[in-house]
């Protein structure tokens, strides 16, 4: 709800709920609450960091999900399991937590490069990720938003940016 007389300069026509669930996994205290009877069941998730670096792996085999927080994940790396709420919160906890998964690796000499790629392919694609914007015009209602199929698939009538 917005305040009265407060005029908007963006809408989200669509995706709410997707928005929503993305912004409580990679911000805040990366927990999802989902609505469950009789109480709210909240989720937390994680990236494993060696199969999300493993090419011949699926990007969905990497992700963890737990209905606690594992002790130890959030600051100092002593998981395998990246947390995901790091990916948009402060760079020194990202870097706290980078720093304690090297650390606990320095016998193998590894460390510092399955971070770096860690950090270059997977927060790195996160990071750069641009969620595909329609911007409609203020003389547009909010009903005049539309995709039109045809032979080629979707498309935007010319009314419209994509950006």
């Amino acid at each position: 709800m917005r305040p009265a007389g407060a005029t908007p300069e963006r809408f989200l026509v669509d995706g709410q709920r997707r928005v929503t669930t993305l912004f409580q996994v990679l911000g805040g205290d990366g927990a999802v609450r989902l609505p469950a009877r009789p109480t709210t069941v909240a989720q937390w998730y994680f990236l494993d960091v060696a199969a999300a670096l493993d090419p011949r792996l699926d990007a969905d085999d990497a992700w963890v999900v737990s209905a606690r927080q594992p002790i130890g994940t959030a600051s100092d790396g002593s998981a395998v399991s990246f947390p995901l709420q790091l990916v948009f919160g402060t760079e020194a906890a990202c870097q706290a937590w980078q720093r304690g998964f090297v650390e606990r690796r320095r016998d193998t000499d590894t460390g510092d490069e399955i971070m770096r790629r860690f950090d270059d392919e997977v927060i790195g694609a996160f990071r750069g990720y641009a969620v595909p914007v329609i911007t409609v015009g203020r003389d547009r209602t909010r009903w005049s938003v539309r995709v039109h199929g045809g032979q080629d698939g979707p498309q935007l009538s010319d009314r419209f940016r994509v950006h």
